[in-house]
């Protein structure tokens, strides 16, 4: 038997308190280097996020291309792919969106205010579900893009 503030603990509890307990120390130490970094940010934001940003970004243009160079000869209907690349883009276009608005949220409005980096830090360890998820759709879209675009060029 193990005890812990004078109180007897089996294996099992003593087990899942210490698990508790080292959740608690990683989730506090990642808390505080996210607090760091976006203290010391020039941007305001983690390099991570400015990254998936800048690549978001550049998908988003690239689609808008996509969906300007899709003029055609009058009379000449498009083929199915063409249809679906337009659809594909206008997807993209709308899941780019989504996860600028949420990354610009998690910028630090002050620069260098360790209460707001806190509070960043915080509120993005909050949404990192929320962002892995709609990454994971426009990732998603990305690789029917690809399709259709490779379909349309042979």
């Amino acid at each position: 038997m193990w005890t812990f503030a004078g109180v007897m603990l089996d294996p099992l509890t003593a087990i899942g308190l210490a698990s508790a307990i080292v959740q608690f120390v990683d989730f506090s130490s990642r808390l505080v280097s996210e607090t760091k970094e976006l203290y010391h940010s020039t941007e305001g934001n983690s390099t991570k996020n400015e990254e998936l940003q800048a690549v978001t970004e550049d998908l988003r243009e690239l689609c808008k291309t996509l969906n300007s160079a899709q003029g055609r000869a009058p009379g000449i209907e498009p083929s199915t792919d063409e249809l679906a690349l337009l659809e594909l883009s206008g997807s993209c276009n709308f899941v780019a969106d989504e996860l600028i608005a949420v990354l610009e949220k998690l910028r630090v409005k002050s620069a260098h205010e360790k209460w707001g980096s806190f509070k960043m830090a915080l509120k993005g360890a909050r949404k990192k579900e929320k962002i892995e998820s709609i990454r994971a759709r426009l990732d998603r879209v990305q690789s029917q893009l690809q399709i259709r675009l490779t379909s349309i060029l042979r």
